[in-house]
Order: structure tokens, then C-alpha cells, then sequence
């Protein structure tokens, strides 16, 4: 397999979204250390540094904040959804204890999840997923 055939593509920059990517090759320092390193064109972030090959590996494994964000979003909700659950659990069961079964039930809806607070953690949740953009 020729070296051509080998190269490693470089991804777009995982903080601006640009294919415009190079890898700078440097001879190894008096250390031995070799400073190869990928920096993009467009926003001049750069990194991580080691071999060539292991430069343009490692830049490619550093996660799309994009996808990060969504993956952080989907736990925040998540997390929020269980509090959900169970504000909507203790509902029924603050509604069965009164021994009303239909929906036009004397109790106050403005409780719903109040007596634990099921209802606030689940907003606390959800306002960390907002501060955290």
C-alpha cells in the first residue's frame, strides 16, 4: 500500500465546522519530541500534538461539539423526564387518595408534584440544560 493510499483524511475542525484543516510536520525538538500538529485554517485551533499519523488520530477523535451538545441535552432531559414520572406518579396517587377517579376531581392542580417536588426539580433540570448552551 503506497503512502498515498495510507493517508489519514482530516475531519472538519470539531469547534467552527471548517474542512479548511492543514497538518503541520515539524522535525522531532532536541528532546525527541515530535510537534506535528493540525490546526484549522479558519479559526486557528490547533492540536493535539505528537507524530503526524497520531496529530491527525487524535484531532479526529475530538468530539463534534454539535453531537456533544445534543448528547448533553438528551441526559438533561433525561434526568428531567424521570422527575416528570414521578410528579405525574404522585398525582394519581394524591387523586386515588381522595378517592376521585374521573378528571374533574376537586383537587387543586396547582399541586400537581408540589408535596415532593417532583415538579420543581424536574425545571432545575432543565434550566441547567439551558445555562449550560
Amino acid at each position: 500500500m503506497s503512502d498515498a493510499e495510507k493517508r489519514i483524511d482530516l475531519l472538519p475542525c470539531p469547534f467552527c465546522g471548517s474542512a479548511n484543516v492543514k497538518l503541520f510536520r515539524y522535525p522531532p525538538d532536541k528532546d525527541g519530541d515530535n510537534p506535528d500538529f493540525v490546526q484549522c485554517q479558519n479559526c486557528a485551533s490547533d492540536g493535539p500534538y505528537g507524530s503526524g499519523d497520531t496529530a491527525i488520530y487524535k484531532w479526529n477523535r475530538r468530539a463534534d461539539p454539535i453531537i456533544r451538545r445534543e448528547i448533553e441535552n438528551a441526559a438533561y432531559e433525561r434526568a428531567a423526564g424521570v422527575c416528570d414520572e414521578y410528579a405525574d406518579e404522585q398525582w394519581d396517587a394524591y387523586k386515588g387518595r381522595n378517592g376521585v377517579k374521573d378528571e374533574k376531581c376537586l383537587c387543586n392542580p396547582h399541586t400537581e408534584g408540589m408535596s415532593d417536588g417532583a415538579s420543581e426539580c424536574a425545571a432545575a433540570i432543565r434550566a441547567l440544560k439551558k445555562e449550560a448552551k
